[in-house]
């Protein structure tokens, strides 16, 4: 078996084709990364999944704007991966149905795609005569929403079963990120059977299943959380019972316990992801001088949970207890500008880190206990936004 790396990167202008996925492969002996093959560099590949049987790759094109048309939706692409050297083949690509698709879930049975379309902070200023007949000003917001695709047999992308638009009150705490409903993650329980969706625009997350004989969610249910958290980020533990939920507005991790029984997730912890004096307080500090965390992943064994905070450019580092509780155990510098996505190879020996601002991706070492230490080396990656690494081999 061999470790590879995928890298997506946005488009720095709407006319350059300089994005894409990028495909490493990964020296064992010290973790430095050979860069192998560059796809599709027409799209802003602003994010990756892979299949859980390793088979598959899927990323989504972000792009609104293109050169010969002004507007567009967005759209998903699917992959096949080569298990002998991660090359990947094209299979197919649909709509995404929305307007800036930015987070996708493949179902552990491999047959649905889960995909959440951000909308965008666009407005459309329209007139209209209240019950007065006085005239007032509209503001309209682009849709959001959940959407669902079934997946073929090759694993390419066959049709949207379901389209659930994000509804809701916008928090407004930070006005930019919650003027309207903005989905930022969608995430599949260990057991294949729980969806969460974390709304960063209405400061909730969005609990439900998914019915495949009537092809449609189901039982949906809605935690709100302490406005101006601004939720971007879920996460399962390994073992199924622990729920973690980074926020972006202000920079906290919070922990629920979760019953798969009842599908429902009570708060156990919150914990801060950087200094108190580097929190947004939605009045007198600059939101980009402040802490807004970016990814949170936990090591495969399930022992530790990682935060990016851009802003203090720091990786937040918590060991994870026994009841699922988190207890800090530092942060470190995360080697860059705008730490945006990080990854962990499947053995647990070494994370990697996308900074946006300095075009890097930053590759740490994993001690014994957990805790990054970086190793001195980098890869060049412009525009990168998410990274993702898996382990392949023959089948």
């Amino acid at each position: 078996m061999a470790n590879y790396i995928y890298t997506g990167s946005w488009k720095s202008s709407p006319e350059k084709d300089d994005a894409g996925i990028q495909l490493y492969r990964q020296n064992p002996q010290n973790g430095t990364l050979d860069a192998v093959e560059k796809y599709m560099p027409e799209l802003s590949a602003g994010y990756i999944c892979i299949s859980e049987n390793g088979k598959y790759l899927y990323t989504v094109d972000e792009i609104k704007r293109h050169p010969d048309h002004m507007e567009t939706e967005g759209s998903i692409w699917a992959f096949k991966i080569d298990r002998r050297d991660g090359t990947l083949k094209e299979i197919n690509h649909i709509s995404s149905y929305g307007v800036f698709p930015n987070y996708l879930a493949v179902s552990k049975d491999g047959r649905h795609l889960f995909a959440v379309n951000y909308g965008s902070e666009d407005v459309l200023i329209r007139t209209k005569r209240n019950h007065k007949g006085e005239i007032e000003i509209e503001h309209l917001y682009e849709e959001s929403s959940m959407a669902a695709f079934s997946l073929r047999e090759d694993g390419g992308l066959d049709q949207l079963e379901d389209l659930r638009k994000a509804e809701g009150i916008p928090s407004r705490f930070f006005e930019w990120f919650q003027s309207a409903p903005h989905p930022h993650c969608i995430g599949i329980s260990p057991d294949d059977q729980m969806i969460l969706v974390a709304d960063r625009g209405c400061d909730k997350i969005i609990v439900c299943g998914y019915d495949r004989a009537e092809r449609k969610y189901s039982d949906i249910h809605e935690y709100p959380v302490s406005r101006g958290i601004g939720p971007r980020n879920c996460i399962f533990h390994p073992n199924g019972n622990m729920v973690y939920v980074l926020g972006e507005v202000q920079p906290y991790v919070i922990a629920y316990q979760y019953d798969s029984k009842t599908r429902m997730m009570v708060e156990k912890q919150r914990c801060l992801t950087a200094d108190e004096e580097e929190i947004y307080d939605g009045k007198e500090k600059s939101f980009f001088l402040c802490a807004h965390p970016s990814d949170i992943q936990i090591h495969p064994d399930g022992t530790m949970l990682y935060v990016l905070n851009r802003g203090p450019d720091t990786i937040a580092c918590f060991e994870i207890l026994k009841d699922g509780t988190l207890r800090c155990k530092g942060r470190i510098a995360s080697k860059g500008v705008w730490p945006w996505s990080c990854t962990i190879d499947e053995q647990g020996n070494y994370m990697y880190i996308v900074h946006k601002n300095s075009n890097s991706v930053s590759i740490f070492r994993l001690d014994k206990e957990g805790i990054p230490v970086y190793t001195g080396f980098k890869t060049d990656l412009d525009n990168g936004v998410c990274i993702k690494s898996t382990a392949l081999g023959p089948e």
